[in-house]
């Protein structure tokens, strides 16, 4: 059985006037924790729609209470209580924006659960979950924005959709339409592996090459401060966030 170290890091950018992108990170040490696993969250709540910050906040806070209501569950059973989280958090989501004016507020969310050497990920919208694994890396997540699904049906390449004045129009959001449904992405882990959670203003500006190489050496804190200080340096105007999490052995040393 492994064990997991977590940090993260967030900062507003530039142009935005406050932070609407919230993390959680499990206490490894607390009990519920260890016997249900290690429960990560990044959520980038939509500006523009008001109340960004409240939507991204109870959301989070909905999906951690959820994830360790639960008595120990079994790994077979975490895809499916990750699907009760993430309708908990679309859940609290509308009950702290009941009254906004205009479109309801929403927020993407991505979440990382890992229980023995399994990882378990569940997201809405366009944050990304990546892995790194020695020197390379790749996103385990789909985005769900328009764009994307222009890439998919082969109507923009990878390079014009990154350039295109549509690209942070998301078509699933926590808190939004009736539902929200995630993706779920089960990886079998490795001692060494990093896991890499990240908001649109730090994986618009960064690649898979500095995923890996930043997480590589630096502790999980330290890492995902550099990649925030990064996509600042790169230019985000949109607030920035990253939580890395390194996968250990038994003993909390890598081999």
């Amino acid at each position: 059985m492994g064990m997991v170290v977590g940090g993260a890091a967030r900062a507003t950018g530039p142009v935005r006037e406050h932070n609407e992108d919230t993390y959680r990170l499990a206490d490894p040490a607390h009990p519920q924790a260890r016997a249900c696993g290690y429960l990560a969250i990044l959520a980038d709540g939509m500006g523009g729609h008001g109340r960004g910050d409240v939507a991204s906040d109870a959301a989070s806070d909905g999906l951690f209470a959820r994830y360790y209501a639960e008595p120990p569950p079994p790994p077979t059973t975490i895809p499916d209580l990750l699907r009760a989280g993430v309708a908990e958090a679309h859940a609290h989501v509308r009950a702290a924006t009941a009254g906004a004016g205009g479109r309801a507020p929403g927020t993407t969310l991505v979440a990382a659960a890992v229980r023995d050497d399994l990882l378990f990920v569940a997201n809405i919208g366009d944050s990304r979950a990546y892995l790194a694994r020695g020197g390379a890396a790749f996103q385990l997540t789909r985005d769900h924005s328009l764009v994307a699904a222009q890439v998919a049906a082969g109507v923009l390449t990878t390079a014009e959709a990154a350039a295109s004045a549509q690209r942070n129009l998301i078509t699933r959001a926590v808190g939004q339409a009736d539902a929200a449904e995630p993706d779920i992405f089960v990886v079998a882990l490795q001692p060494g592996d990093r896991v890499i959670l990240c908001s649109d203003g730090v994986h618009g500006h960064l690649g898979p090459q500095e995923f890996a190489a930043l997480t590589e050496a630096a502790d999980p804190q330290a890492a995902s401060e550099a990649l925030v200080s990064l996509a600042l340096q790169r230019g985000t105007t949109d607030n920035a966030s990253a939580v890395v999490l390194r996968y250990h052995a038994g003993d909390g040393t890598p081999r």
